[in-house]
């Protein structure tokens, strides 16, 4: 059978403009209406969206068949000789094949576990400054909370400066690239003209380029004679078995890597677990009573691991809001999918947000039910919140790590209520969030967990 035979809509194009807009609703919609395989085939360019595990752990294990986008495949030419290009084509994300794996070995020593355990003293202490300003009556707008926690945190571990101090500069500038180089705009009008979002994306890199060159020439004078457990010394000191190391451009890429993809995700999944508990009394009773004696202290690791409530309402918030609810990959040879012959060159589609939802591995999949979790071990292609196979996030560890000492902060201190009739929509594009931020009311614990209705396009993925 030929891949045009497949269904798909009439026209194409606009289910793909639907897949950057709304990675949530866009491929759930096409999968409803036709099936597993999704034809979005344009003239000669071949495109398939394919759902479910079979299709994921058939792209996710075949990485040298199916690559990531990178700079030949991109849709925008960035113009030579800028910090952007160099900073976007040295990130892990946008490499493939051997370089690929070379990169990440070399970056694995920044995130091995027994940093995490260093690392997670430099969260708790960040964490505990960004709380001290909080008060019992506020109305804080939680997204731009915890992104602020989760951006210091990011700048003490990765970076090893104090984000309030000598960081504080640097964490302007990579928060304000950050934001840039996720939004469409620069892809819209590629043009690096003055006043355009690609002008002020280059403007911007090149603030983050030199930034980082100052910090790169001052850690090695440092690391001469200090030992620094922090992301970008472990970078500078990596090296592979063959003598091989990183050159300045390629730990300034990964550190770009590091923060966006580190930074936003688990802001990301925070927000959504703050707003969840907060729509569900019992679950977040339930979840106080057993953070509660740590007191609004994190757990060690050892003892999270005895926590089963908290490792269910994570992975159930990962379930329901997955941190990158779409990838997609393009074939370097010919496959076979469904029965179909395809074309190298076929870019295809791959959703988190669908396979969480397909309700032969997850019942009742609209509903928050942390509880599941308890008896459920999904397959490695069923659940994928940081992907799978060798392109799995590299930071899933670390990641994990920050939401079990970040959270039981938050719970063991305050309760946290949606203002009345608050309208909560989501936006879902690369990453997903709340638009326009979550206003929520902090109340102390014993205020925790009064449920009030909320409107929005939230309720058209979550079942309260």
């Amino acid at each position: 059978m030929a891949a045009p035979q497949i269904p798909g809509p009439l026209f194409p194009p606009f289910a793909l403009v639907g897949l950057f807009t709304d990675s949530f609703m866009t491929p759930w919609n096409l999968y409803r209406k036709y099936g597993k395989l999704v034809n979005l085939s344009v003239g000669k360019r071949g495109a398939v969206l394919a759902f479910g595990s079979e299709y994921n752990q058939q792209v996710f294990t075949h990485a040298d068949d199916f690559h990531t986008i990178d700079s030949e495949t991109f849709p925008v030419e960035l113009p030579a000789n800028t910090a952007l290009r160099r900073l976007w084509n040295n990130g892990l994300l946008q490499m493939n094949g051997e370089r690929h794996d070379q990169q990440r070995r070399l970056m694995m020593p920044a995130l091995h576990r027994r940093h995490i355990t260093h690392y997670r003293e430099l969260m708790i202490a960040e964490t505990e400054k960004r709380l001290a300003g909080w008060r019992i009556g506020q109305t804080r707008d939680m997204l731009s909370e915890v992104r602020a926690i989760t951006s210091a945190i990011a700048i003490r571990v990765f970076l090893g400066m104090d984000p309030d101090e000598e960081g504080a500069a640097l964490q302007r500038i990579l928060g304000e690239w950050a934001g840039m180089i996720q939004s469409p705009a620069y892809m819209v009008l590629p043009l690096n003209v003055p006043g355009l979002p690609m002008n002020r994306l280059i403007k911007r890199s090149g603030e983050f380029e030199r930034a980082l060159e100052d910090l790169l020439a001052r850690k090695r004078e440092l690391l001469k004679t200090t030992e620094l457990v922090d992301g970008l010394s472990a970078l500078i000191q990596a090296q592979d078995e063959d003598g091989t190391r990183l050159t300045d451009n390629e730990i300034m890429g990964q550190i770009g890597t590091f923060y966006v993809a580190g930074h936003e995700t688990t802001a990301s999944t925070l927000t959504w677990v703050l707003f969840l508990l907060a729509q569900h009394p019992e679950v977040c009773s339930a979840l106080a009573e057993e953070l509660k004696p740590f007191g609004g202290d994190a757990p060690t690791p050892e003892e999270a691991e005895r926590l089963p409530l908290l490792e269910g309402v994570i992975n159930e918030t990962l379930r329901l809001f997955p941190p990158l609810p779409f990838v997609t990959r393009t074939a370097r040879v010919p496959f076979r999918m469904g029965g179909a012959e395809f074309p190298a060159g076929t870019n295809v589609g791959l959703s988190a947000f669908v396979s969480h939802r397909l309700p032969e591995v997850f019942s009742n999949p609209d509903k928050f039910l942390p509880e599941r979790w308890a008896n459920l071990s999904p397959t490695p292609y069923e659940f994928i919140p940081f992907s799978a196979g060798s392109r799995m996030c590299l930071g899933a560890v670390f990641a994990r790590a920050e939401l079990k000492t970040v959270l039981p902060m938050i719970i063991g201190r305050y309760g946290l209520t949606n203002p009345p009739g608050a309208t909560v929509d989501y936006h879902a594009s690369i990453f997903v969030a709340p638009r326009g931020g979550l206003p929520m009311q902090i109340g102390a614990p014993n205020q925790a967990c009064g449920r009030t209705e909320v409107r929005g396009t939230i309720r058209s993925v979550v079942e309260f």
